[in-house]
C-alpha cells in the first residue's frame, strides 16, 4: 500500500482554501454522524437529501455530494489525497481561481459519473482527482513523499509516477467491476484539471514555471535541436578505430585521444552511460584542455550528463563549454541549466545567482527569460 505524504514543491503563499475545505470536510463528516448517530457509516435517511443521485436528487446535490462521506476511512484517504496535491494547486491558481476550479469541478466530476455509470455517490475524490489532473500538468518533475507499508519507510517518487499509478489503480477498479468506487468521477476529475491546467498555461493565463509540462516540452525539443545539429554538422559520423601496435605503454596523450574518441563514440551510439565513465576518466587523469570537445559535442555532453544526473560532471561540461564559448548564442541557456545543477545537488547557490542573473542580461527569448527569473526568484526566497 502506497501513501503520499507530502511534496517538495515549495509553497509561495499560505494554502487558504485547502485548508477551509479539509476543515470543511471534517465537519460536515461530524455533523453526518451526528444526524446519523451512526459515525461508521454516516450515509442514512437523515442526509439522504444531500447525496447525489441522478435524475432523483435535488440540483444542490451535485456539489453537497462531495463534501459527504461514506466511512472514516474514505474521509481519511480523500483528504491525505487533497492536503499533498491542492496545496500546489492552489499556489498556483491563486485562491479565488482555486475555488472556482474546484467547486466547478465537484460539478463536473457528478457528471462523468452520472453519465456512464449513475447510482448515488459522495465524495470529493472526484474534486481531488481535479487537483491531481492539473498536478500533472504543473509539476511533473516534482517529486512526492510515499510511504509504503512493506517497506516501512518513505521514499520520493516522481510525481508523475505515483500520479500514472493512482489512474492505473482506477483502471484495474474500473476493470474489476468497480467495488463501490466511482471511478468515472475520477476519470472525469482528471481529465477536467488536466485540461483546465493545460489550456491556462497554454494562453499564460497562469504564468510557467521550470517544472511545468510545457517547460519540459520545450527542453525535449531544445535537445532535439542539438542533436540535428550535431548530425547536419557531420559530427554523429563513426570515427576510425584503429589502433596501432604499441610496443610501449601508451602515453598518456594517447590514452586521453582514445578516451575522446570513446566519448564521441559513445554519444553516436546513444551509450550516454559509457560516453560518462570515459569522461569522467579525462576529468580525472588529464589536463583540463584534454577534457574538451568541438563546441556541439561538448554540449551534447553536457546535456546527456544532466539527463543521467552525472551532476559533478555535467557541472564540469557545462563550465569547460562556456570558457571555450562564452559568447555563444547557446550561452545563456547553459548557464540557466549549469546554475540549476549547482543549486538542486552542489550546493552552491550563491555561484548558481551569478550565472542566472547574467543569463537574464544575455536572454532574448521571453519564456527563458521567464524560466530564468523563476529559478533565481526560487533562489532568492530560500
Amino acid at each position: 500500500m502506497l501513501i503520499p505524504l507530502g511534496t517538495d514543491r515549495p509553497l509561495h503563499r499560505t494554502p487558504v482554501v485547502t485548508y477551509a475545505l479539509l476543515a470543511i470536510n471534517v465537519v460536515a463528516y461530524m455533523v453526518q454522524s451526528a444526524l446519523t448517530k451512526d459515525p461508521l457509516n454516516p450515509v442514512a435517511a437523515a442526509v439522504w437529501d444531500m447525496v447525489l443521485i441522478p435524475g432523483v436528487s435535488g440540483w444542490w446535490t451535485w456539489l453537497t455530494y462531495a463534501f459527504l462521506h461514506g466511512s472514516p476511512l474514505h474521509l481519511v484517504g480523500n483528504m491525505l489525497f487533497l492536503w499533498v496535491f491542492a496545496q500546489a494547486v492552489e499556489d498556483r491558481f491563486g485562491r479565488l481561481g482555486f475555488s472556482a476550479f474546484y467547486l466547478v469541478g465537484a460539478v463536473a466530476t457528478g457528471g462523468a459519473h452520472a453519465l456512464f455509470s449513475g447510482g448515488a455517490v459522495v465524495g470529493a475524490s472526484g474534486a481531488i482527482a481535479c487537483c491531481t489532473g492539473a498536478y500533472l500538468v504543473m509539476f511533473p518533475r516534482a517529486h512526492v513523499r510515499v510511504f509504503i507499508f512493506w517497506y516501512l519507510g518513505s521514499t520520493l517518487w516522481p510525481a508523475w509516477v505515483f500520479i500514472a499509478m493512482a489512474i492505473s489503480w482506477d483502471v484495474i477498479t474500473w476493470a474489476g467491476g468497480g467495488y463501490g468506487v466511482a471511478v468515472w468521477a475520477h476519470f472525469g476529475g482528471y481529465a477536467y484539471g488536466f485540461a483546465i491546467a493545460f489550456t491556462l498555461l497554454a494562453f499564460r493565463v497562469v504564468p510557467r514555471e521550470p517544472y511545468d509540462l510545457f517547460m519540459v516540452i520545450n527542453q525535449k525539443r531544445r535537445r532535439n535541436q542539438i542533436r540535428s545539429a550535431v548530425r547536419s554538422a557531420g559530427l554523429d559520423q563513426p570515427m576510425a578505430a584503429h589502433t596501432p601496435r604499441r610496443e610501449k605503454p601508451p602515453s598518456p596523450a594517447d590514452t586521453a585521444a582514445e578516451l575522446r574518441r570513446g566519448v564521441e563514440n559513445a554519444l553516436k551510439d546513444r551509450r550516454p552511460g559509457s560516453a560518462a565513465t570515459m569522461y569522467r576518466r579525462l576529468v580525472d587523469d588529464h589536463e583540463a584542455t584534454e577534457s574538451r570537445f568541438s563546441r556541439d559535442l561538448q554540449l551534447e555532453l553536457a546535456n546527456a550528463l544532466y539527463q543521467r544526473d552525472k551532476h559533478d560532471l555535467a557541472a564540469r561540461a557545462y563550465e569547460d563549454f562556456l570558457k571555450a564559448e562564452g559568447d555563444d548564442d547557446e550561452a545563456p541557456m547553459v548557464r540557466v541549466l549549469l546554475a540549476r545543477v549547482l543549486a538542486e545537488h552542489m550546493d552552491e547557490p550563491d555561484r548558481a545567482k551569478g550565472l542566472l542573473r547574467q543569463a537574464l542580461l544575455e536572454l532574448r527569448d521571453p519564456q527563458l527569460r521567464e524560466l530564468a527569473q523563476s529559478d533565481l526568484d526560487t533562489l532568492s526566497s530560500a
